[in-house]
């Protein structure tokens, strides 16, 4: 989408939608959009939302030690499919001995390119002028509901708040923005 980077200027995120890793953007639209499975993570079901989050967790995530209290720094996408594997032949327990992590900001700007997508799919199925703009985050914010809530209640932010009140944010930040969203996404080719 190539939007998204404008409408990243104008929305309001603020209260802790800080992107800090380095080159997020691109990356997460090539995820999305060009990766391995396009448009991952957008069709409402569980298991293409967890492959989402591998993905995400392959590009830029690590793996945290719980009984060390540390994340073990693998860097690069080979050496976390490496460990992975060897996790796996090793029988670790996933929430017990160690725990994926991945960067707060590349799973918002995946859940933000994804409403995004989610409003665009609604204004090509919909004809709706301006002042109904904010049918289109309704939309959004209601296949989110049905199809992911559960797998976001299931996430938590470095700051212990779980996915689903930081998604409740971000969807309560585009809408205050729809307006200026809508008119981004109707430029859209």
């Amino acid at each position: 989408m190539g939007n998204i980077q404008e409408v990243l200027r104008y929305l309001p995120l603020g209260n802790g939608f800080v992107v800090w890793t380095p080159s997020l953007l691109d990356k997460v639209d090539r995820i999305i959009d060009a990766g391995r499975e396009h448009d991952v993570g957008k069709h409402p079901d569980p298991n293409s939302f967890r492959k989402l989050l591998r993905e995400l967790w392959l590009e830029f995530g690590d793996v945290y030690d719980v009984k060390r209290n540390k994340l073990l720094g693998l860097k690069g996408w080979l050496e976390r499919l490496r460990w992975e594997r060897e996790a796996a032949s090793k029988g670790f327990i996933w929430g017990e001995d160690y725990m994926t992590y991945v960067p707060d900001d590349a799973i918002i700007l995946a859940l933000l390119h994804h409403i995004l997508d989610l409003c665009m799919y609604f204004l090509r199925g919909c004809s709706i002028e301006r002042d109904g703009n904010y049918l289109m985050v309704e939309f959004a914010e209601q296949i989110f509901r049905n199809s992911y809530i559960n797998e976001l209640r299931g996430l938590v932010s470095t700051s212990g708040e779980p996915f689903n009140e930081v998604f409740r944010r971000l969807i309560d930040a585009v809408k205050s923005m729809s307006g200026q969203v809508y008119e981004l996404l109707i430029k859209e080719p």
